[in-house]
């Protein structure tokens, strides 16, 4: 039975959709307190800097994952369709769209059977799984180095912190330099807030696509292994299973011709005792008919000649 459930990367999109419309709700509610957290009273660009980037890397990852799951809908559609017309027409005679994962893997299987070679399915599943797993790299590294980048962040803000905090030591009048440190303070405080909210909301959906393609590729697998394998496949046992059943029939045949020449051998002693008996029959006539025609001759007078 296939199981295969249509349609789960557009809920994951729905989802993704769903969620930044939360967030950006919150972040208009909560606007006074982020316009005071990452844009008031800032003595340097180096938070805008750091959370520009972060916030920029998040973006990229986002616009990757996004683009990965209208394909994979765009699969799942292909898939569907699939199963509809192999249930329709002959095996060979499917059809449709050849940039389609699935139908990839069908002119393949096809390739494999008309060269009359045994199909591997472990190896075909091995390179699809290979070959898909490159198309996430760019999320995966994104959500590798989010988090990382908050640490960054952090280091750079504490640097910055630590040199306001030398140079209030070295001077006499520090209220420059200590507006300095609490720059490095909050700048350290809004880089590591923003690297831990976007990774989560990177690394849920990151999560989900990889949840998405394992779907897709479970459902390739199993629509090759229900209803093409089965049916284009050369194997050994199956093989050996159709020599079976073809000396079976064979057998069968032989027994028959081997009745039908015994009974036609019968036959052909029946109509030669037909035939002797046929053959008595003349001659006893023949004989008679010579009678009858001594006593003819014998009661007219005729001449031998007659």
């Amino acid at each position: 039975m296939l199981h295969f459930k249509s349609g789960y990367s557009f809920r994951v999109l729905l989802h993704m959709s769903l969620l930044f419309l939360c967030c950006l709700a919150l972040g208009f509610y909560q606007y006074d307190f982020i316009k005071e957290l990452y844009l008031s009273r800032q003595l340097t660009q180096t938070g805008l800097i750091i959370n520009g980037s972060i916030l920029t890397l998040f973006l990229l990852g986002i616009g990757r994952i996004i683009m990965l799951l209208l394909d994979y809908m765009y699969e799942e559609r292909a898939i569907r369709l699939f199963i509809r017309n192999i249930k329709k027409f002959p095996i060979t005679e499917i059809k449709g769209n050849k940039f389609s994962l699935i139908y990839q893997r069908y002119q393949a299987l096809l390739e494999i059977h008309q060269q009359h070679a045994p199909i591997h399915h472990s190896s075909l599943a091995a390179a699809l799984v290979a070959r898909e797993s490159t198309r996430i790299s760019f999320p995966k590294f994104i959500s590798n180095i989010l988090i990382l980048t908050g640490v960054f962040g952090t280091i750079i803000s504490l640097s910055i912190a630590l040199f306001g905090a030398s140079e209030l030591l070295d001077s006499d009048g520090g209220i420059a330099q200590m507006g300095l440190v609490i720059h490095g303070m909050s700048t350290a405080l809004s880089t590591t807030t923003t690297a831990i909210v976007l990774y989560l909301f990177f690394g849920y959906f990151y999560l989900k696509l990889t949840d998405v393609q394992t779907h897709l590729i479970s459902a390739i697998e199993q629509v090759c292994s229900i209803y093409l394998i089965p049916q284009l496949n050369y194997q050994a046992e199956d093989m050996t299973h159709e020599l079976t059943s073809l000396t079976k029939s064979l057998y069968t045949v032989s027994q028959t011709m081997q009745a039908m020449h015994e009974q036609n051998t019968s036959t052909g002693q029946k109509m030669h005792h037909l035939l002797d008996q046929h053959s008595n029959t003349i001659d006893t006539l023949i004989l008679e008919i010579q009678q009858i025609k001594k006593l003819l001759q014998a009661g007219f007078r005729l001449p031998p000649t007659y």
